[in-house]
């Protein structure tokens, strides 16, 4: 569930950014969510992570060759992005 919830979490913070996002049907799909840039569709790995004491962020290892975004989203209600989404030019569509 709290996977689950990650996803949706990250899947609507790419939506207000204006981003087409695609959700994997199949929970054994090789990223969990895509987004359409430019004409080229973006892998997106999500996870639920948390700041550590010294305020470092702490996830599980995650293969960078399966994925082309790796979002990971605190329990802060943060979510840190790597690299950045690319920019839609839209702003903040919500």
């Amino acid at each position: 569930t709290v996977g689950a919830i990650s996803e949706l979490r990250v899947a609507t913070d790419l939506l207000r950014r204006g981003m087409a996002v695609f959700r994997a049907l199949s929970p054994s799909c090789p990223c969990d969510l895509a987004v359409l840039h430019d004409g080229k569709l973006l892998r997106v790995e999500v996870t639920t992570g948390y700041r550590t004491l010294s305020g470092k962020i702490a996830y599980p290892n995650k293969q960078s060759h399966k994925f082309d975004i790796l979002a990971v989203a605190l329990y802060d209600g943060t979510i840190v992005y790597t690299p950045e989404p690319p920019s839609t030019g839209l702003g903040d569509v919500c």
